[in-house]
């Protein structure tokens, strides 16, 4: 299910300008799903990273309020033993 909902939100940030004025929801709930998974879930690290580029990406100025927790989170997938190597080419 979380996989699906990567892939959705990275469909809807692609597609749907008005999706990205919402952020300040959807990114503070995105990360703590993120920050849930383990390495068991591996693939659902990699839709959910690469749904996070998609969705971030797109955010101009607005992304540098998230960066103080985006950076080390990303760094944790790409330093995570037994993380795939597309799971840390998306954290990269």
């Amino acid at each position: 299910m979380r996989e699906a909902a990567a892939e959705t939100v990275s469909d809807f940030s692609e597609y749907i300008s008005e999706f990205l004025d919402k952020h300040a929801l959807i990114l503070p709930n995105f990360i703590n799903v993120l920050k849930e998974l383990n390495v068991t879930q591996d693939e659902t690290i990699a839709k959910s990273l690469f749904a996070l580029h998609e969705f971030c990406k797109e955010l101009d100025d607005d992304i540098k309020d998230y960066l103080p927790t985006l950076v080390p989170l990303c760094a944790g997938f790409l330093s995570m033993e037994g993380a795939s190597k597309d799971t840390k080419y998306q954290a990269l």
